[in-house]
């Protein structure tokens, strides 16, 4: 079975058809009436009056011609408008058949449910929207006729119309065709899906959905068991018929979860059962088992634990279903030769991998109740480390060959997933086996003889498989820590990340440090195993700064003495291996994709969080090995690169400050003095707005926990230059100015100000109006939304952005600088306006927390007591004279800037008046000075050059240098 077969389209929900149906033009699930009419139009009253009269009602022949004659005249196809007729027919006949014991009804029974394998006719362009009930009820007819007790040809006929049906009259469309083009800003929903599908796609959709609000699926599934344990030849056809039905059926997620309770996935564990291995009902029946387990969420969790009947019919428990699975695939190891055996073998170990990512597990213990581990195990772990068993596993099935090494790679992941099992985590830790084949393929230096013998595997083969090898290690990390750390996997690990193995060789090896950096391993006598089968040997491990200086081992990196004998940190092996090296190396590196670069700084978090001294050692390594440094650089370049979506390295960076250099104080040291804090001020500068409140967060834990004011008094902006008064040429922002900037910003989201600077809300200052306004970007990025991607990315980061945090975060970063100190840095008293609201956020989140009690208390009719009430009406009282008080100060801070600019202004016009004046004087009057003294010469001298200072020049720009912030 090939894999695009197996792939469910997207489907569309029930609930989103009505509207759709009516908005579009025409549907196509209905073909247009290609047919001539009858020349004589029946009359279904009198057919169902000549079933129904007294005197007509035991005429059997001439009801089964008249039958016959419906049919013929709708040999094309029935109407759509007849289809309530045809249906109550239907009834009728199967009344005469089961009641009345009447078999020669069923030829005319079987002659109708052929004829509805047509596709039905429309007799005018509005029967497909008018008339899709009439649809519904005719296939719960059909359902009905696949029920045990009707005639065996009946049932089967019943089950090639419901499959010709559900498959659209064979247009079902694979994955491709109904997939929407993300390019174009689609967004991947049902309704979406329907108007961008092709007529095919569209046609799919709408029956697959009146499949499914007919209700008969369960039916289906109850035949399709019922002829699995039933015995001949025509048992075993109809079996393959219903089989085929409920496949077509899968392809929705709707109508897999109705598969799924009404005991599909049993039936075809009874196909899989019986001696039907190389026939279509078998690659059918796991066929099936795959679309249900795709499109079904948690499929498994619908098979019972014990025996139920749904449906009138027996389902099967999840043993059984795993025992089915089981013994297929060791028939199909042994006998199955043929490619096509093999590609079915593949899809059945396929459906088993789906099985086992039920999340409460019992679908695992089934599994391993019923043999799958140690099947897998066999699979997995023949002949690199045990011998190959000729009576499990037949020689055809290891060769080299693209169906064999799938095989290979399925067992392996098999084998990892079970291994969540307590007890096969327990037999695997104690016998090797499957780790240690997994250690085989991923140590490079076994690579060589590990491709003699694999039967001669290609180069991308080994590669596919030592990925694959990486990823089962990262799947059973959890549940087999200490037999891993006896097997030398955090050294193995370093050991593949510094070698030249390829780049997604080293993003999976990656990846599998960040889910071993947390774990402890613990089992009796553990470090001394550990130490005797890696030792390890650091050159750096006296220590080495960045210049190349050895220094002193730190106290904080020396060994534990009275260590735990039985307990083994993967973090300390992995940081004492040279993990942390390796990270910093392909996160420094510019060409490694961004993934993997995020991967590294998941991995030095997790080591440097690790629990107790294992936690600090790491970060000392860190700051040895230049990491400090190297994030330093890296947050300079982040503010250098794009940043009109948000950044997920940044963010990762920011988190490996925050846990790798914040809780050292020697490392805050270097952070300080390589100039961390202007780093993160140009990302606050320059960085996406959603990005800027964790920014603000580590920014306001550095200053906590050192003395950083040195450092936010000499930054200067790089591209914001802000006016401090009006005339005056532009200047560098400095710290506190871009803090009240973004404060600015996101009070105007919220309402907080007015167009004066003053305070909207007197009662809850810092909620203002009440409104979420739209988040948005900086000029100088805007233009780089290039493709709806981005744009919807971004407006999805801007949904999730909090105005109440970044007000918060500003007032602790100014709180630990002191706010002395940020007022007299401030540029103008509308910044220092501006910080006086800020200084005072505390008490009006006090007073917030007072206006929220009065209205709870309101909202429960409670009344407090005279000493609560007092206490209530003070503290609301405290609250508003603090914002009165506020926004007093704020007033006269604007007012007495207005009134110095107004001064200003003033001076400027006197100033200009005389100059105009003077030159007025010049131009109408020149003394002769040829009889001037010298002092009237020196004194019109003066005059002179005063006049040509005062006279008007080009205003000239404010330049400064980039690297000391001096204005030149």
């Amino acid at each position: 079975m090939s894999s695009a077969a197996s792939m469910s389209p997207p489907t569309m929900s029930s609930a989103s058809f009505p509207s759709m149906l009516h908005t579009s033009r025409t549907e196509v699930f209905l073909r247009d009436d290609d047919f001539p009419p009858s020349p004589k139009q029946l009359d279904f009253d009198k057919v169902f009056e000549l079933f129904r009269n007294s005197h007509s009602k035991d005429m059997v022949d001439r009801h089964v011609a008249v039958v016959v004659r419906i049919c013929r005249a709708s040999s094309g196809g029935f109407a759509i408008r007849d289809l309530p007729h045809m249906e109550k027919l239907l009834r009728m006949l199967f009344t005469r058949i089961l009641d009345e014991k009447i078999d020669a009804f069923v030829p005319a029974a079987v002659q109708v449910v052929r004829t509805c394998q047509m596709p039905f006719v429309r007799k005018s362009a509005t029967d497909e929207y008018k008339m899709l009930g009439n649809i519904s009820k005719l296939l719960k007819a059909l359902a009905d006729a696949t029920l045990p007790e009707m005639p065996l040809e009946l049932r089967k006929e019943a089950c090639s119309a419901l499959a010709a049906f559900a498959s659209a009259h064979g247009s079902r469309p694979s994955v491709f065709d109904t997939q929407v083009d993300a390019a174009r800003g689609g967004t991947a929903g049902a309704l979406n899906d329907y108007i961008e599908a092709a007529p095919g796609a569209r046609q799919f959709h709408t029956n697959q959905m009146l499949v499914e609000r007919s209700g008969g699926i369960a039916a289906v599934c109850a035949c399709a068991a019922h002829a699995a344990r039933s015995d001949g030849e025509e048992h075993a056809e109809l079996a393959e018929t219903a089989c085929a039905a409920l496949l077509q059926m899968s392809y929705s997620p709707e109508n897999a979860a109705a598969l799924v309770q009404g005991g599909a996935l049993g039936a075809a564990a009874l196909l899989l059962e019986r001696d039907w291995v190389f026939s279509s009902a078998c690659t059918n029946a796991v066929e099936l088992m795959w679309n249900l387990c795709e499109n079904a969420a948690e499929a498994a969790r619908g098979v019972p634990g014990e025996t139920e009947v749904r449906g009138g019919c027996r389902v099967l428990t999840r043993y059984q279903l795993s025992s089915g699975v089981v013994s297929l695939l060791r028939r199909l190891l042994l006998h199955g030769h043929r490619v096509s055996d093999k590609e079915l073998r593949n899809d059945m170990a396929l459906v088993a991998t789906l099985f086992l990512e039920d999340a409460d597990g019992k679908m695992r213990s089934s599994l391993t109740d019923a043999g799958m581990f140690q099947l897998a195990t066999h699979v997995a772990c023949a002949p690199e480390v045990t011998a190959n068993d000729a009576a499990t596993v037949a020689h055809f099935a290891r060769t080299a060959s693209d169906e064999d090494f799938d095989l290979k790679v399925l067992s392996w992941t098999i084998a990892a997933r079970m291994l969540a099992e307590p007890a096969n985590a327990a037999a695997a830790a104690q016998k090797g086996g499957v780790l240690d084949v997994w250690m085989h393929h991923v140590r490079s230096d076994s690579l060589a003889s590990l491709m003699m013998t694999q039967h001669g595997w290609s180069a991308a083969q080994q590669h596919t498989a030592r990925c694959a090898a990486l990823d089962c290690l990262q799947v059973v990390a959890p549940h087999c820590a200490a037999a891993l750390a006896m097997r030398s996997l955090p050294a193995t690990l370093v050991d593949v990340c510094s070698t030249d193995a390829e780049e997604d060789v080293r993003r999976a090896a990656m990846r599998l440090t960040v889910t071993l950096a947390p774990l402890v391993a613990k089992a009796p006598g553990l470090r001394a195993e550990v130490t005797a089968a890696a030792p390890v040997s650091i050159p750096t491990e006296q220590g080495m700064d960045e210049t190349g200086t050895t220094v002193a081992p730190e106290a904080d990196d020396a060994v534990d003495a009275d260590a735990d004998p039985d307990t083994v940190s993967l973090a300390d092996e992995l940081g004492r291996s040279g993990g942390i090296r390796a990270a910093l190396h392909f996160l420094s590196s510019r060409d490694a994709p961004e993934s993997m670069r995020v991967d590294c700084c998941r991995a030095l978090v997790r080591l440097c969080a690790a629990e107790g001294a294992h936690g600090t050692r790491n970060i000392t390594r860190l700051r040895r090995e230049g990491g400090v440094k190297t994030i330093v650089n890296l947050l300079f370049a982040c503010a250098q690169d794009e940043q009109s979506v948000l950044s997920s390295l940044l963010i990762a960076l920011i988190s490996v400050v925050w846990e790798c250099i914040v809780p050292s104080k020697r490392s805050l040291a270097r952070f300080l003095a390589y100039e961390g804090i202007e780093a993160l001020l140009d990302l606050v500068e320059v960085a996406n707005a959603t990005a800027v409140p964790a920014i603000l967060s580590l920014m306001a834990d550095l200053v906590e926990r050192c003395n950083a004011l040195r450092f936010f008094t000499d930054w200067r902006a790089k591209r914001t230059n802000v006016v401090v008064h009006p005339g005056e040429p532009a200047v560098p922002a400095n710290a506190v100015r871009l803090l009240l900037d973004v404060w600015r910003d996101a009070s105007d989201r919220v309402g907080i100000l007015d167009a004066e600077g003053l305070i909207v809300n007197g009662e809850r200052p810092l909620l203002g109006t009440g409104k979420q306004g739209r988040w948005r970007l900086k000029n100088e990025v805007q233009y780089r939304l290039a493709d709806a991607a981005r744009e919807r990315d971004l407006k999805e980061a801007q949904a999730i952005a909090n105005d109440a945090a970044v007000l918060e975060k500003i007032y602790a970063v100014m709180l630990f600088l002191g706010f002395e100190a940020c007022t007299a840095a401030c540029m103008n008293e509308h910044d220092r306006s501006c910080l006086l609201l800020v200084e005072t956020t505390l008490t009006f989140r006090q007073g917030e927390c007072w206006y929220d009690v009065q209205a709870s208390l309101d909202k429960d009719g409670v009344t407090p007591t005279e000493v609560d009430e007092v206490r209530l009406y003070n503290a609301l009282d405290d609250a508003r004279r603090v914002a009165t008080a506020v926004s007093t100060r704020q007033r006269d801070l604007i007012d007495g800037e207005r009134s110095r600019e107004r001064k200003r202004e003033v001076d400027v016009y006197i100033a200009a008046e005389e100059q105009r004046r003077a030159e007025a004087q010049a131009r109408a009057y020149t003394k002769d000075r040829s009889n001037m003294s010298l002092k009237e010469k020196l004194a019109a001298k003066n005059k002179k050059e005063e006049m040509l200072r005062n006279a008007y020049k080009a205003e000239a720009r404010a330049e400064f240098d980039p690297d000391t912030g001096a204005l030149l």
